[in-house]
């Protein structure tokens, strides 16, 4: 429990200050030791300590549904024996798929009911938005790279074995 409330407080601190550099790296290096703890649980028991949370308030709902996707990415690559090195590069890039909402207007993101064709269109500009942010921070890496693919495949659909175009190019 600890892991997973640890992991949430992170990630909000690390979008927080996604535009800081003095404090940018800090959180970083933070959000990752967050999501080692997340691979250190999940390989010495699993997933049968974690009560994967639901919440309705967008920004509780950001954080807790990004930390619920990299649980369940770290137990599926726990189940298909990847090393602790590539489960701390899935669960990174599990917990940063959706980081581009945190820059979508909070009334377009808490609109309850259908949205508008224009809404939709915009919601539909988060992985943009989210390699924008990465790329701001200027940590170009190998790690950086799959976060980015990660952030623009994560809402790609496939047809007969192929991927559809997505938004990020």
């Amino acid at each position: 429990v600890r892991a997973y409330a640890k992991a949430m407080v992170l990630l909000r601190l690390y979008i927080r200050h996604l535009d800081d550099p003095a404090h940018r790296g800090f959180y970083h290096l933070k959000l990752q030791r967050a999501v080692q703890d997340l691979v250190t649980v999940c390989l010495e028991h699993g997933w049968k300590y974690f009560g994967l949370v639901n919440a309705n308030h967008f920004e509780e709902y950001l954080y807790n549904h990004s930390t619920n996707v990299a649980v369940l990415s770290l137990v599926i690559g726990v189940r298909i024996g990847l090393r602790r090195l590539r489960l701390a590069e899935l669960g990174m890039a599990a917990m940063l798929h959706d980081l581009g909402k945190a820059f979508l207007p909070k009334e377009l993101m808490e609109k309850s009911g259908r949205f508008t064709d224009e809404e939709r269109a915009r919601l539909e500009e988060h992985p943009v938005l989210g390699v924008e942010a990465l790329l701001r921070v200027r940590q170009y890496n190998e790690g950086l790279i799959k976060r980015i693919l990660v952030i623009c495949e994560h809402h790609a659909a496939f047809r007969a074995g192929r991927p559809v175009q997505t938004k990020c190019r």
